[in-house]
């Protein structure tokens, strides 16, 4: 999976969750102030990202996020992390 995919992927569910149109979701765009993110948005948006990239975030990673852009930063770049964690060979 690349960053394009993750990408992709949360332009589809913020666009899905929010009711927006996906045209309307760009790196700039504030989570809060243009997208509409809430509490409940935010939990959904841990839990699904959770499922679809095994990636675990608490709350606070994500409301630390304050655009569109910083939250595909922070999934891609705990993606990457996770999956070098699974590529490393066992200790003996």
């Amino acid at each position: 999976m690349t960053a394009s995919h993750t990408r992709e992927f949360l332009v589809e569910f913020v666009a899905d969750e929010l009711e927006l149109p996906a045209r309307q979701i760009d790196d700039n765009a504030e989570l809060i102030a243009d997208l509409g993110f809430d509490s409940l948005s935010f939990a959904l948006g841990v839990a699904e990202i959770k499922r679809r990239f095994s990636v675990t975030l608490s709350k606070e990673d994500v409301f630390e996020c304050k655009t569109f852009g910083d939250l595909v930063w922070l999934v891609e770049r705990r993606r990457i992390a996770a999956a070098a964690l699974d590529l490393e060979p066992e200790a003996q």
